[in-house]
């Protein structure tokens, strides 16, 4: 996997949290904008934690 793919896949989580945030806004049920706003939340640890890995290359 290519740095590129990493910046991709967390490009791709925060596009993901930002689509659950607006859906947390427009919905009615607080308890679906908590769990929402939660799930988008951790979306942006992913893509935190992605930018921030780097492969370890094994030897054989």
């Amino acid at each position: 996997m290519t740095s590129g793919d990493h910046s991709s896949r967390s490009e791709h989580y925060r596009e993901i949290a930002d689509s659950l945030r607006r859906l947390a806004r427009q919905t009615q049920f607080s308890d679906v904008r908590r769990d929402l706003f939660e799930l988008a939340d951790s979306f942006e640890r992913m893509a935190e934690f992605t930018d921030k890995w780097e492969p370890v290359e094994r030897q054989p």
